[in-house]
Order: structure tokens, then C-alpha cells, then sequence
């Protein structure tokens, strides 16, 4: 009996931008960008550059860059949740700030209109929820009515500061414009809305 052969489909070449003539003509900070994000395989990345992926290796050894998606990789929460709305409100008011240096680093690479518009989502998601969590907290603190004065006011004032460094950097992420940083249009009235 023959058997029929059966072939493998091709796969198809994607061919490899110029070369850089030398190591001046590499955009190395677009390359330890995506690196340090690690959310890119090295060698599309290198591809996408006209390198070999060892010479990132390299480069990021000889230059000590972060283990690769470390700066993006954030802290696994613990499993159990914390009792109390206000260590939860702390957590977020975290997480938010994460989100912003994510972005922040992801302006030196390029990212689509879809991947802005679903990251400036996120952060008014988050931002509406730390806003809810206070509200939360608010309520539990008065119906206890055991919280000494000045916890209070020094808990305001936290909030405050935090709220106002949060406010700046979505300020000068939609003052940004241009490639690769979020639209002022639609993106903007939404951080807006999330402020309120």
C-alpha cells in the first residue's frame, strides 16, 4: 500500500526589514522598551529591527536592563482579599499608578488607536472603582464612628495627594498627541469623566 503523502503546509516568510548599518542606525531605546514590557517575542522584535535576537541578549546583559517583562510584570495580589474597603482602595489607588507607568513606558513604542482606546477604558474602569471604594469606605468609617479625627484627616489628605499625582500624569498622557500616545479627543473626555 502507498501511502499518500501527506505535506505540510508552507509557512508563509515574512521578509526582514533593511539591515541597520551599524550599531548607530538601531533605535535601541524602541528595542529595551518592548524588551522590558516582555510582552513580544525577542526574535520578532529583532526582526522587526534587522538584528538577531542575541544581539538584545547581549546588549541587555552588557547594559544590566530588567529581566525581561519584569518592569510590566506587576505584583500577583494576594488570593484573599483584604476585610477592610479602605487596604482594598490602597491596592487600587496602586494598581492605577502601574497602569500609568505601563503606559508611560508603552509612549516609546508604537501602539495602535484600539490599544489606546482600551488602556484610557481601563483607567477610567479603575478610576471610577477606587472613587466607589472611597464612597464605601466613607459609609463604613461613619456608621463605626470609632475613627479618631485626625485618621481621618490625614487619611483625606492621602487621598488627595494621591488623587492629585494621579491627575497630573493622566494630564500629561492626553496633553501627549501624536504616534504612539493616546488621541485628546475621545480619550480625553473619558479620563475627564473618570475624574469626576
Amino acid at each position: 500500500m502507498a501511502k499518500a503523502a501527506a505535506k505540510k503546509p508552507a509557512k508563509a516568510r515574512v521578509s526582514a526589514p533593511p539591515k541597520p548599518a551599524g550599531d548607530a542606525d538601531i533605535d535601541w531605546e524602541t528595542i529595551r522598551a518592548d524588551y522590558e514590557i516582555g510582552k513580544r517575542p525577542l526574535p520578532d522584535i529583532a526582526l522587526e529591527h534587522g538584528i538577531h535576537y542575541n544581539k538584545i541578549i547581549g546588549r541587555a546583559r552588557a547594559e544590566n536592563w530588567p529581566k525581561r517583562g519584569e518592569v510590566a510584570e506587576e505584583k500577583r495580589l494576594e488570593i484573599e482579599l483584604p476585610q477592610d474597603a479602605e487596604a482594598l482602595a490602597a491596592r487600587l489607588t496602586k494598581l492605577i499608578a502601574r497602569e500609568i507607568a505601563d503606559i508611560e513606558r508603552q509612549r516609546k513604542t508604537e501602539r495602535d488607536e484600539a490599544e489606546g482606546e482600551r488602556q484610557a477604558r481601563r483607567l477610567a474602569t479603575l478610576v471610577r472603582s477606587i472613587d466607589k471604594l472611597h464612597e464605601i469606605e466613607k459609609a463604613a468609617r461613619l456608621a463605626k464612628r470609632n475613627d479618631p479625627e485626625a485618621d481621618k484627616a490625614k487619611r483625606r489628605a492621602e487621598d488627595e495627594l494621591i488623587r492629585a499625582g494621579l491627575e497630573s500624569r493622566l494630564a500629561r498622557l492626553l496633553d501627549g498627541g501624536g504616534k504612539g500616545r493616546l488621541r485628546e479627543g475621545a480619550d480625553a473626555a473619558r479620563a475627564a469623566a473618570a475624574r469626576q
